[in-house]
């Protein structure tokens, strides 16, 4: 057993028995860092999400790959439920220089918390463009240890980035360009043959769904008002939508809609009830009003707990095996 095993957060105690020398978030940590002047490699995830099950038993729970990090790192784990602190901070930097976040989220941390490189699952083996989880790993201690000026120079520009992006803007009107701009850019990237946005597998994005709807009531606009109402209805009618128990997947592996990723999320089914509900104001639909109230019902009989607070999310796979539990 590592520093987890006595840890309030399930994720961290199911890490408890990798054989990694894994520490919670907390300065010790740090100051071992600097102590052995090593790189800190943070691991960010949670206890329902199928993809850092897969990393931990691809690479954590592998002795090679935990010599390594023991060797060359000091590895620190974090719940991003227990956390969200951390977990924004570091994911607006991985968003930042890679294009994409997700969880389990990687980054590379000098002793001083500064973030030096990151990324989220990367597999034991190299897959497409993903590199091989060892490899990043070996050039990350290799560049730490010969080329650190490079790093650190690169990592003081992204942080001075990331404070640009989150310093405070004056209030003021928004430019009408900017909006319909804003407008046309979501349009384009709508998939007219199966509804939603882009070409492989499929989110949601109701937050676009949400501007697009207000966009079409203040303008008019028919083809955002199109998008909108065909985005709903090719999910509530495919794959990602559970007609058997309520509520929605987190996502389509492919572009129909048609195979899920069967993880749910808390954060997803209310927005989809908000974009439900905001939809059926604009133009009444009886499909989204009853798709509505069987989302709600889902979430009052499974997400709901005891104490009345609701659970964040529902687990992808049981027994290492992804869908068992909803079978």
């Amino acid at each position: 057993m590592n520093r987890l095993a006595g840890s309030a957060s399930l994720y961290l105690r199911q890490h408890a028995s990798d054989p990694v020398a894994w520490w919670p978030w907390c300065d010790e940590a740090f100051a071992e860092a600097a102590a052995r002047d090593v790189p800190v490699l943070l691991s960010c995830g949670y206890s329902a999400c199928h993809w850092c099950h897969v990393m931990q038993r691809e690479s954590f729970a592998d002795p090679g790959t935990s010599a390594l990090i023991g060797d060359r790192f000091v590895a620190v784990k974090v719940d991003r439920g227990q956390r969200p602190d951390i977990d924004a901070l570091y994911m607006d930097y991985v968003t930042a220089t890679t294009g994409h976040g997700g969880w389990p989220m990687t980054v590379f941390l000098t002793p001083s918390r500064l973030p030096l490189l990151g990324g989220t699952y990367f597999p034991r083996e190299p897959a497409g463009r993903l590199p091989a989880f060892g490899d990043v790993l070996a050039e990350v201690a290799r560049a730490y240890a010969e080329d650190r000026g490079r790093l650190e120079r690169t990592s003081a520009d992204s942080l001075a980035f990331l404070r640009e992006m989150a310093a405070p803007k004056r209030a003021g009107t928004i430019d009408a360009r900017l909006v319909t701009g804003a407008a046309d850019a979501v349009l384009q990237a709508s998939d007219a043959a199966h509804g939603g946005f882009g070409e492989g597998a499929k989110f949601p994005r109701f937050s676009l769904l949400l501007f697009l709807t207000a966009f079409a009531r203040l303008q008019g606009d028919r083809e955002a008002a199109f998008v909108t109402r065909n985005a709903l209805v090719t999910m509530l009618r495919g794959g990602i939508h559970d007609h058997v128990g309520g509520g929605i997947f987190r996502y389509t592996v492919d572009r129909e809609w048609a195979v899920p990723h069967f993880e749910k999320m808390l954060c997803d089914n209310a927005m989809l009830l908000r974009t439900l509900a905001t939809a059926h104001a604009t133009e009444p639909s009886e499909e989204f009003a009853l798709a509505a109230a069987r989302t709600a019902a889902w979430l009052e009989r499974e997400m709901r707990l005891g104490n009345g607070a609701f659970a964040t999310a529902l687990a992808a796979e049981s027994g290492g095996i992804e869908r068992l539990g909803q079978l």
